[in-house]
């Protein structure tokens, strides 16, 4: 299936959300439309923010504080509240190791991390005080669930 109606054509979310659009054509749009700091928001960000634009007719400006607070990155221990989580190697093999003593025959699955991260990132935006062991269970909750892409929800394997 081909694509030829362009992202300035389009004129309902329905519309928007029936096509598949690059995150360079987002990032175009974007910054056609207005939206500050378009170059260094992700795909799914940008898709929202361009669906809210579609049915208001507006950009709204996000106001909220960054997720990602600046300072000394947390202590690794699952007992820690998460506030200057840092994305690196070893924080990833931390998670790993620990989600491995709780269970040791994790299945490899694509996505698993992007998906923890949105989830961290939605938690606290939702100033919600999560731990690192409430991160390292949802990591493998989501290594053992599968996402349904029309839905974008999760359900568990039968």
């Amino acid at each position: 299936m081909t694509q030829t109606k362009k992202l300035h054509e389009v004129k309902t979310v329905s519309e928007f959300e029936s096509g598949y659009w690059y995150a360079l054509e987002l990032k175009q749009f974007a910054r056609y439309i207005g939206v500050p700091n378009s170059s260094k928001l992700r795909k799914d960000q940008l898709e929202k923010i361009i669906k809210n634009y579609i049915q208001s007719g507006s950009v709204a400006v996000n106001t909220k504080e960054p997720v990602t607070k600046k300072g000394k990155s947390d202590k690794l221990d699952l007992n820690v509240f998460i506030q200057h989580y840092v994305s690196n190697k070893k924080t990833k093999s931390f998670i790993m190791a620990e989600a491995l003593k709780l269970c040791s025959d994790l299945p490899k699955k694509s996505g698993v991390w992007y998906w923890t991260n949105r989830w961290r990132e939605e938690q606290l935006e939702k100033k919600r005080k999560i731990t690192y062991l409430d991160l390292v269970q949802h990591f493998v909750q989501l290594k053992y669930k599968r996402r349904s892409a029309s839905t974008n929800s999760i359900s568990t394997f039968q």
